[in-house]
């Protein structure tokens, strides 16, 4: 009878490997992904780490040192990028309507985000003891804001 669990113990210990050698080994995107975001990100070729999702496929990279994102479809179709911002790399426009409309603000965070559609920034601001959101077209001109929810 003590024996009758050992070839269990085995497959139970086999299958847990097999699962913690699977989770340590990175995801190659399908080869199309992979053609696409060489050509887009040449210089990230060997420094993207990539996740499946939803959508399809997102590769994780700095970028100029910027933390970014980049999504693909299953097919290879370029979705859109997300990259961090400074504040020194806001378009000069975000920069004057911040300081008109702002005055003191804080920076907070921003993004760039790129898709097929064009571009866009979002800011995160605090001013006057309150926290605001922003939106900017891909040249940096006001379009929305709103109070930031925490």
């Amino acid at each position: 009878m003590k024996n009758s669990y050992k070839p269990y113990s085995l497959l139970i210990l086999l299958f847990c490997c097999a699962t913690l050698l699977q989770a340590q080994t990175p995801l190659t995107p399908p080869g199309r992904v992979s053609v696409k975001f060489n050509a887009k990100y040449p210089q990230q070729a060997e420094k993207a780490s990539w996740q499946q999702t939803s959508e399809g496929y997102s590769a994780s990279f700095s970028e100029q040192g910027r933390p970014t994102v980049s999504r693909f479809s299953a097919e290879g179709r370029w979705l859109g990028t997300d990259t961090q911002l400074r504040q020194a790399d806001l378009p000069p426009t975000a920069t004057q309507y911040l300081q008109d409309n702002h005055k003191g603000f804080r920076y907070l965070q921003g993004y760039r985000y790129e898709s097929p559609n064009g571009s866009r920034y979002q800011l995160d601001v605090e001013s006057a003891g309150k926290r605001y959101r922003l939106d900017f077209d891909g040249k940096g001109n006001f379009v929305n804001e709103g109070p930031l929810k925490e």
